[in-house]
């Protein structure tokens, strides 16, 4: 999520659901002129993807106005705040070749109020569950196939080649071809038993 002049990213990666309905808000206060600096106050609140609260971070922003710039930019504190946090990040580089292009480079000179909702990010294949909302697909009589590029891990958001397809049986992604669900054919190669169709929701009218 790109926000208030940077970027955030939840720590967590997909499994069986969408992990990243996480809301944050920034908002960004004057608190009083010492000489030639304004100061401001950066409170970050959040929640996790149950929508639980979690711990209000507050740094602190500095204004030059003397040499117009920004002494303390907010960005560069509240990272180092979030480093380490279970929940999001503020990572300095997430420009990996199934990444968001995002890098510090594009950090804005200070942060900004914002408010906003982090979703998404789900990751497939998932073994022994649907993800959400794609039990609702249907894009053939047969095989709904996922081709996996890249995912990442959960640890510290690095990108790993995955180069997997997976096949929807309905209820469940499955490795493809599967078993299951693949024709039988006997030893001079004829089909015997022709692959099942794979089953769907009803069409929604």
């Amino acid at each position: 999520m790109a926000a208030g002049g940077s970027f955030y990213r939840s720590v967590e990666t997909g499994a069986t659901s969408d992990v990243n309905n996480i809301s944050l808000t920034c908002t960004v206060t004057f608190r009083e002129t010492v000489g030639d600096i304004d100061f401001y106050d950066v409170v970050f609140d959040y929640t996790d993807d149950t929508g639980a609260p979690q711990p209000t971070i507050t740094v602190e922003q500095r204004y030059d106005t003397l040499n117009t710039i920004y002494t303390l930019n907010g960005i560069t504190q509240l990272r180092a705040a979030l480093s380490g946090n279970s929940i999001v990040r503020m990572p300095t580089d997430d420009s990996g070749t199934a990444g968001s292009g995002y890098t510090s480079a594009s950090d804005a000179d200070h942060i900004s109020s914002f408010s906003g909702t982090m979703g998404g990010g789900l990751q497939l294949p998932v073994s022994g569950g649907s993800p959400v909302d794609l039990d609702t697909i249907r894009t053939g009589p047969t095989y709904t196939l996922a081709h996996i590029a890249q995912s990442d891990t959960a640890e510290n958001g690095d990108w790993v080649d995955i180069n997997a397809i997976s096949e929807w049986d309905g209820s469940q992604w499955t490795e493809h071809p599967s078993s299951l669900h693949e024709p039988f054919i006997d030893g001079n190669g004829d089909v015997v038993v022709p692959h099942p169709d794979c089953p769907n929701p009803p069409e929604i009218p």
